[in-house]
């Protein structure tokens, strides 16, 4: 097998070798740790296997952006789910050794972020405090509504919401302080193994369907005349804070055309010329799918009939890295949905 990759390919490389690699890893972990077969069943064996996968994946995401602070902040966050599992710190610090002795010379990049990781682990938090903070002036709400959705009592987190809407709250500050915050908080409690993989995603279902119920909220405001196009990268899972930003744009007088996740980057350049929009915002939430977006970037800024488009990104990679939407060819980004209004009439000039 050819492992000599062009320094720029590190991605494409690990793309194509994932499976061998992680099985010389695997191989070479359990021969310098034979106490691993005391530790490690077949099944948790296949299961530090695909965790490798998605170590290699994320480094090779986080060397594709030029960006050491990403692959750093999916250290910290194996480092919190580990903890919550009661997996042994020197496990995966072990793990990232035999990484970078597998890895040999295909990435000189690489290999220094495998060090830095090294060296930072140790001190790196393995706890995150709740995302319900005094500060947020309706953490009361957020907190009931979490309730709500985690005993599955939908309707229950619906009348939460809509008697907050009857007495006269902004539905700005439900999507801020109510909804946003509560995908987050239940973000943190699936990493901390409070909840279940399923209770997470029924969670982020009941979100989008009372969402989808609030609408004569949304769509009863003035138009500005100006087009946003909404489209994410990745799952559908992952397509709640695009169409959070979606709605905000509804709401400042955008007429919006919220695409969702997974749309083909030539159906997306069709749909900016059949409507006209200025501005087009592109949401990732995994590190990996960063290229993704990368490539809808491309494709729109290789077409001349897009010359006047402006590009607007978003989401966890690049609230980690906060440089990183220059890099990846983006006109601008939003920290939220808030920010993501006000940074878009900045680049249309309104």
């Amino acid at each position: 097998m050819d492992t000599s990759p062009a320094e720029n390919n590190f991605r494409t490389y690990i793309d194509e070798h994932e499976l061998a690699l992680s099985d010389q890893i695997i191989t070479l972990l359990w021969r310098d740790h034979p106490e691993y077969d005391r530790i490690f069943d077949e099944k948790g064996k296949g299961k530090c296997a695909q965790d490798i996968r998605y170590h290699l994946k994320y480094l090779a995401a986080a060397v594709d952006a030029e960006s050491p602070a990403l692959f750093l902040r999916y250290l910290e966050w194996v480092k919190s789910l580990f903890a919550s599992l009661n997996i042994p710190r020197d496990t995966f610090l072990e793990t990232l050794k035999t990484m970078k002795e597998v890895l040999g010379d295909q990435s000189s990049i690489a290999l220094n972020y495998l060090d830095e990781g090294l060296k930072a682990y140790p001190e790196l938090p393995d706890r995150h405090d709740s995302f319900i903070t005094p500060e947020n002036p309706l953490s009361g709400v957020a907190g009931n509504y979490i309730q709500a959705l985690l005993k599955r009592d939908r309707e229950g987190a619906m009348k939460i919401i809509m008697q907050e809407m009857e007495a006269g709250r902004d539905i700005r500050e439900m999507y801020e302080y109510v909804f946003q915050v509560s995908q987050r908080e239940i973000g943190r409690l699936w990493q901390t193994g409070s909840v279940s993989v399923a209770q997470e995603h029924y969670c982020t279902g009941a979100t989008q369907l009372i969402m989808s119920r609030l609408y004569p909220y949304v769509f009863n405001h003035e138009k500005n005349g100006l087009t946003f196009i909404g489209t994410s990268v990745g799952d559908e899972l992952h397509e709640l804070g695009i169409r959070m930003v979606s709605d905000f744009f509804e709401l400042d007088g955008w007429d919006t055309i919220f695409l969702g996740a997974n749309t083909p980057a030539k159906d997306i350049l069709r749909c900016i010329m059949d409507e006209q929009a200025k501005v087009i915002g592109i949401s990732v939430t995994i590190t990996y799918h960063l290229h993704k977006v990368r490539e809808i970037i491309d494709s729109i800024a290789e077409n001349p009939e897009l010359k006047g488009v402006r590009i607007l990104v978003g989401g966890y990679p690049f609230n980690e890295d906060r440089e990183l939407w220059r890099r990846i060819g983006a006109h601008g980004y939003g920290t939220d949905a808030r920010d993501a209004i006000r940074t878009a009439r900045r680049l249309v000039g309104i």
